[in-house]
């Protein structure tokens, strides 16, 4: 039987511990992967620093691309599109896999539907290992979203897809119609950038972005961003904007966007 490698986590504080494993038989609607790329997600670094708690042994990394290396024999050879899919297809699929029959995914929350399994986050055991991005392999579960990409797509940026890209494209859905409004953007990390560009490709008009780091909002503008401000240098923020987006995290930012909302927004 193929083995496969894997980066195991065992805790904050402790060193990270390459160890070996046998690829499994694959069950029902599994796909195996070879991983090609993985990304490192801020809710990574919280668990390797000890803010955010997983049970361990596991393997980090969630955002990945990888490309196919088997099927189990009853699976539907279909991404989520229906495009055919074949060994050496390259995709990436959704963070998660649950009961797409469920009560929260009918509503439109799979990410909260039953029997939720998250990758990246799911605790290494002797039969079930191959989950996370640290590894050379992945075995995708059943009611697992998998979608086949172009593999023009360079890998660094494929591998933000099915996370940043993701949670941004979700964000901007819920935000409705942005042709000719004006935006601000609180945090130009990864989020805030992929955030501009859609706000730009959706029709902004002005797109602000604030951040405590001149460099990021100078990289900002690549992204379709024309109003700069740097907060701490005390700048005086519009109140006539339509849509806000939190990309920080920050609790003093979400106020500040609050603040920043004209009547109705």
């Amino acid at each position: 039987m193929d083995k496969a490698t894997l980066v195991v986590f065992n805790g904050a504080g402790t060193a990270l511990e390459e160890i070996k494993t046998d690829i499994p038989d694959l069950k029902p609607g599994e796909i195996l992967i070879k991983n090609l790329y993985t990304t490192i997600c801020g809710s990574d670094l919280h668990t390797y620093c000890g803010l955010r708690h997983e049970a361990v042994p596991t393997v980090l990394g969630h955002e990945i691309v990888g490309e196919i290396a088997g099927f189990h024999p009853g699976h539907n050879g279909l991404d989520y599109l229906g495009t055919p899919l074949q060994i050496g297809d390259r995709v990436t699929w959704s963070i998660f896999a649950s009961d797409a029959n469920s009560e929260k995914a009918r509503a439109g929350m799979p990410q909260k539907g039953e029997g939720l399994f998250k990758y990246g986050h799911a605790q290494v055991t002797a039969t079930d290992a191959l989950h996370g991005g640290l590894s050379t392999h992945c075995v995708l579960k059943q009611g697992t979203t998998v979608l086949k990409l172009s593999k023009e797509i360079p890998l660094k940026v494929a591998a933000t897809i099915n996370c940043a890209v993701a949670t941004v494209a979700g964000g901007v859905r819920l935000s409705g119609n942005l042709q000719g409004k004006k935006v601000l953007i609180s945090g130009v990390g990864l989020l805030g950038l992929v955030c501009a560009a859609m706000c730009s490709a959706d029709g902004a008009t002005e797109i602000h972005v604030a951040d405590l780091n001149g460099e990021r909002l100078k990289l900002a503008e690549a992204f379709g961003a024309n109003v700069q401000h740097l907060l701490n240098q005390n700048p005086t923020l519009p109140t006539d904007i339509d849509v806000v987006f939190d990309m920080s995290g920050s609790p003093d930012a979400m106020e500040m966007g609050l603040e920043a909302l004209t009547v109705g927004a």
